[in-house]
Protein backbone atom coordinates (compact mmCIF):
# COMPACT_ATOMS: atom_id res chain seq x y z
CA UNK A 1 0.00 0.00 0.00
CA UNK A 2 0.98 3.36 -1.11
CA UNK A 3 1.98 6.04 1.61
CA UNK A 4 -1.16 7.95 -0.17
CA UNK A 5 -3.31 5.45 0.75
CA UNK A 6 -2.20 4.74 3.83
CA UNK A 7 -2.86 8.39 4.94
CA UNK A 8 -6.14 8.12 3.65
CA UNK A 9 -6.87 5.56 5.78
CA UNK A 10 -5.44 6.54 8.89
CA UNK A 11 -3.01 4.53 8.68
CA UNK A 12 0.38 6.85 7.77
CA UNK A 13 2.25 5.08 11.01
CA UNK A 14 1.01 1.42 10.69
CA UNK A 15 3.85 0.76 13.63
CA UNK A 16 2.37 3.42 15.80
CA UNK A 17 -1.00 1.69 15.47
CA UNK A 18 0.49 -1.60 16.18
CA UNK A 19 1.77 -0.25 19.19
CA UNK A 20 -1.14 1.21 20.40
CA UNK A 21 -3.15 -1.82 20.18
CA UNK A 22 -0.18 -3.96 21.68
CA UNK A 23 -0.75 -1.74 24.92
CA UNK A 24 -4.20 -2.76 25.23
CA UNK A 25 -3.54 -6.08 25.65
CA UNK A 26 -2.86 -6.23 29.76
CA UNK A 27 -0.67 -9.02 29.67
CA UNK A 28 1.54 -7.54 26.68
CA UNK A 29 1.83 -3.99 28.30
CA UNK A 30 3.00 -6.43 32.22
CA UNK A 31 5.26 -8.06 30.28
CA UNK A 32 6.93 -5.09 28.36
CA UNK A 33 6.82 -3.71 32.20
CA UNK A 34 8.51 -6.65 33.53
CA UNK A 35 10.90 -6.57 31.31
CA UNK A 36 12.53 -3.31 31.51
CA UNK A 37 11.67 -1.93 35.41
CA UNK A 38 13.50 -3.05 38.02
CA UNK A 39 12.12 -5.39 40.56
CA UNK A 40 12.22 -2.92 43.54
CA UNK A 41 9.44 -0.95 41.46
CA UNK A 42 7.41 -3.94 40.20
CA UNK A 43 7.18 -4.97 43.69
CA UNK A 44 5.29 -1.78 44.64
CA UNK A 45 3.21 -1.86 41.73
CA UNK A 46 -0.03 -3.69 41.53
CA UNK A 47 0.09 -4.76 37.66
CA UNK A 48 -3.45 -6.57 37.41
CA UNK A 49 -4.61 -2.47 37.82
CA UNK A 50 -2.50 -1.70 34.64
CA UNK A 51 -5.15 0.41 32.27
CA UNK A 52 -4.12 2.20 29.64
CA UNK A 53 -6.03 6.07 29.83
CA UNK A 54 -6.80 9.15 27.85
CA UNK A 55 -3.76 11.11 26.52
CA UNK A 56 -6.03 13.81 26.02
CA UNK A 57 -6.97 13.35 29.71
CA UNK A 58 -4.48 13.40 31.04
CA UNK A 59 -2.14 15.46 29.35
CA UNK A 60 -4.43 18.68 28.97
CA UNK A 61 -2.36 21.19 26.68
CA UNK A 62 0.79 18.87 26.10
CA UNK A 63 1.75 17.20 22.90
CA UNK A 64 2.32 13.08 23.33
CA UNK A 65 3.44 11.33 19.91
CA UNK A 66 0.94 9.64 18.50
CA UNK A 67 2.41 6.26 19.30
CA UNK A 68 2.93 6.92 22.97
CA UNK A 69 0.92 5.67 25.55
CA UNK A 70 -0.06 6.64 29.16
CA UNK A 71 -1.07 3.86 31.36
CA UNK A 72 -2.30 4.33 35.20
CA UNK A 73 -1.49 1.86 37.77
CA UNK A 74 -1.75 1.47 41.81
CA UNK A 75 1.70 1.84 43.17
CA UNK A 76 1.98 0.67 46.70
CA UNK A 77 -1.82 1.62 46.93
CA UNK A 78 -2.31 5.21 45.60
CA UNK A 79 -2.63 5.74 41.77
CA UNK A 80 0.41 6.10 39.74
CA UNK A 81 1.41 6.06 36.14
CA UNK A 82 3.31 5.34 33.30
CA UNK A 83 4.24 6.51 30.04
CA UNK A 84 5.43 4.05 27.58
CA UNK A 85 6.70 6.14 24.54
CA UNK A 86 8.16 5.34 20.84
CA UNK A 87 11.18 6.66 19.42
CA UNK A 88 11.18 5.88 16.10
CA UNK A 89 12.15 9.65 14.40
CA UNK A 90 14.26 9.65 11.80
CA UNK A 91 15.59 12.63 13.78
CA UNK A 92 16.11 11.48 16.90
CA UNK A 93 15.57 14.10 19.99
CA UNK A 94 18.35 14.93 21.91
CA UNK A 95 16.53 16.24 24.33
CA UNK A 96 14.48 12.88 25.18
CA UNK A 97 15.06 13.94 29.34
CA UNK A 98 13.56 17.05 28.72
CA UNK A 99 10.38 16.00 26.86
CA UNK A 100 9.95 12.48 29.13
CA UNK A 101 9.92 15.08 32.42
CA UNK A 102 7.96 17.54 30.94
CA UNK A 103 5.21 14.71 30.16
CA UNK A 104 6.00 13.49 33.73
CA UNK A 105 5.19 17.00 35.37
CA UNK A 106 2.06 17.37 32.70
CA UNK A 107 0.94 14.09 34.20
CA UNK A 108 1.19 15.64 37.79
CA UNK A 109 -0.02 18.52 36.91
CA UNK A 110 -3.26 17.24 35.39
CA UNK A 111 -3.83 14.73 39.14
CA UNK A 112 -4.04 17.38 40.88
CA UNK A 113 -6.28 19.84 38.31
CA UNK A 114 -8.76 16.44 39.37
CA UNK A 115 -9.06 16.91 42.43
CA UNK A 116 -5.91 15.13 44.43
CA UNK A 117 -3.93 16.83 47.02
CA UNK A 118 -0.79 15.03 46.30
CA UNK A 119 1.08 14.26 43.24
CA UNK A 120 1.18 10.31 41.65
CA UNK A 121 4.39 8.36 41.26
CA UNK A 122 4.87 8.70 37.30
CA UNK A 123 7.26 6.33 35.24
CA UNK A 124 8.48 6.62 31.89
CA UNK A 125 10.41 4.21 29.33
CA UNK A 126 11.21 4.94 25.65
CA UNK A 127 11.00 1.94 23.14
CA UNK A 128 13.39 3.22 20.33
CA UNK A 129 13.74 1.84 17.38
CA UNK A 130 15.59 4.87 14.88
CA UNK A 131 18.08 5.14 12.75
CA UNK A 132 21.13 5.43 14.91
CA UNK A 133 22.01 2.15 16.69
CA UNK A 134 22.50 2.41 19.77
CA UNK A 135 20.71 5.02 21.27
CA UNK A 136 22.88 8.52 20.66
CA UNK A 137 21.30 10.25 23.49
CA UNK A 138 22.03 10.56 27.54
CA UNK A 139 18.48 9.56 29.42
CA UNK A 140 19.26 11.65 32.32
CA UNK A 141 17.84 15.23 32.68
CA UNK A 142 21.05 16.69 33.79
CA UNK A 143 22.90 15.86 30.33
CA UNK A 144 20.11 18.33 28.70
CA UNK A 145 21.51 21.27 30.36
CA UNK A 146 25.14 22.84 29.28
CA UNK A 147 26.44 22.72 32.50
CA UNK A 148 25.71 19.14 34.20
CA UNK A 149 27.80 19.64 37.26
CA UNK A 150 25.83 22.49 38.13
CA UNK A 151 22.33 21.67 37.64
CA UNK A 152 23.17 18.77 39.86
CA UNK A 153 24.09 20.87 42.35
CA UNK A 154 21.50 23.75 42.12
CA UNK A 155 18.58 22.81 39.46
CA UNK A 156 15.28 20.95 40.66
CA UNK A 157 15.70 21.48 43.94
CA UNK A 158 13.72 22.46 46.81
CA UNK A 159 12.78 26.76 45.69
CA UNK A 160 14.03 28.98 47.65
CA UNK A 161 11.64 31.00 50.13
CA UNK A 162 11.54 34.24 51.44
CA UNK A 163 8.92 33.87 54.35
CA UNK A 164 7.94 37.27 55.19
CA UNK A 165 4.85 36.74 57.62
CA UNK A 166 7.71 34.87 59.75
CA UNK A 167 10.35 38.18 59.62
CA UNK A 168 10.98 40.87 61.68
CA UNK A 169 10.94 44.14 59.67
CA UNK A 170 15.08 44.61 60.51
CA UNK A 171 15.14 41.38 59.11
CA UNK A 172 13.63 42.28 56.03
CA UNK A 173 15.94 45.44 56.64
CA UNK A 174 18.39 43.50 55.38
CA UNK A 175 17.24 42.95 51.88
CA UNK A 176 19.06 46.44 51.08
CA UNK A 177 17.74 47.78 47.90
CA UNK A 178 14.87 45.46 47.96
CA UNK A 179 13.75 45.87 51.72
CA UNK A 180 10.95 48.53 50.86
CA UNK A 181 9.23 45.75 48.56
CA UNK A 182 9.64 43.44 51.23
CA UNK A 183 8.26 45.70 54.21
CA UNK A 184 5.07 46.55 51.84
CA UNK A 185 4.63 43.32 50.89
CA UNK A 186 4.47 42.07 54.95
CA UNK A 187 2.37 44.61 55.93
CA UNK A 188 -0.29 45.34 53.37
Amino acid sequence: MSDKSNKKSGLSKPHDRLFKRSMLEQKIAIDLLQSKLPPALLAEMDLSTLTLVNNDHILDGLELLESDCVCRCRIRGEDGYIIIGVEHQSQDDELMALRNLRYEVGIMYNHTRNGNKKLPIVVSIVVYHGTKSPYPHSTEIWDCFEQPELAKQWALKPFHLIDLTVMTDAQIQQFHSAAMMGLLFKHY
